[in-house]
């Protein structure tokens, strides 16, 4: 039965989750891979069997004042600026989007309070939309011909068919999903008028 990542026995609890930073990576290092002949492969933590967790937004989300997706993609606006994929930029074609219409790549850095310090662990992770709901997959730049599990982001957005699930390290896997859970159900102020959201 699946366990909400709040209570799950696993998941570092919310005061750890202070030893971990968490940055955006920019859209010029994006292009650059992909200019390489890079493909971001994704392992998305919700739909990995073994792990068996879930974030719950809201039960009742179209309430007002309660979260929602689109709650989710304000802050995470307010915190971090408009997703760095070319791809999900307003104005784009957006004909290949299904479940997914936004996307963030983010950087998670153990043990490091600040960015100049050298972390203990780092990894990548993707901030999403997924079933209208938040979605959180660990992510790696791989080779244009790799063939391992997982879902490869084509350059012009398009996804292909889910693959075999990779190799999840879970540890990772439920420390993101959990600090993502966090900033994303936090309020934030409003950069205009002076009050949270």
């Amino acid at each position: 039965m699946p366990v909400d990542i709040r209570t799950h026995p696993e998941a570092p609890n919310r005061e750890d989750l202070g030893h971990f930073l968490v940055e955006p990576v920019p859209t010029s290092t994006i292009e650059e891979r992909r200019a390489a002949g890079e493909k971001l492969i994704e392992y998305n933590v919700l739909e990995a069997d073994d792990l068996d967790v879930y974030a719950e937004l809201d039960p009742e989300p179209f309430e007002p004042g309660h979260d929602d997706i689109g709650t989710v993609l304000y802050r995470l606006v307010q915190l971090f600026g408009t997703p760095q994929f070319p791809e999900y930029r307003a104005g784009a074609d957006i004909s290949h989007r299904e479940d997914t219409t936004f996307r963030y790549l983010f950087t998670v850095k153990k043990g490091a309070s600040d960015p100049e310090a050298e972390p203990d662990d780092q990894w990548l992770i993707t901030v999403h939309d997924w079933h209208v709901g938040l979605g959180v997959s660990l992510a790696e730049w791989c080779e244009e011909t790799a063939s391992e599990g997982g879902n490869s982001l084509e350059a012009d957005g398009h996804e292909p068919e889910p693959r075999e699930s990779g190799t999840f390290d879970h540890d990772r896997a439920l420390a993101s999903l959990a600090l993502v859970y966090y900033i994303v159900t936090d309020s934030v102020q409003c950069v205009f008028a002076d009050r949270w959201y």
